[in-house]
């Protein structure tokens, strides 16, 4: 069973979450879309790292249709330990920029 994971927090605009969450529903298991402050459009994306490259590659098609800027990603191993970056200091961040 796979158990590592990776989360990118992302501002979006807050009237686009919806469509979001529906674009990754359409992709079983790709990603787990949480929101987690919808008056500020941050949403966080649950990446097994399996699909990381498919999670890029969209989040890259999305970003050229709507403002999407992933703000801090952090992965967590199986074993228990994590990494993290934090990405505040970009403002605007290409998803393929990500080498988490």
């Amino acid at each position: 069973m796979q158990k590592d994971s990776v989360q990118w927090q992302v501002e979006v605009d807050k009237k686009d979450i919806a469509y979001i969450v529906s674009i990754f529903e359409g992709y079983d298991d790709l990603a787990v879309v949480r929101t987690l402050d919808p008056s500020r459009g941050l949403i966080e994306l649950m990446i097994s790292p399996d699909f990381l490259e498919d999670a890029r590659q969209l989040t890259n098609a999305l970003s050229k249709e709507i403002p999407f800027h992933i703000i801090w990603v952090q992965k967590f191993f199986a074993q228990g330990g994590r990494e993290s970056l934090n990405l505040r200091v970009f403002t605007y961040l290409s998803p393929s920029a990500v080498n988490l």
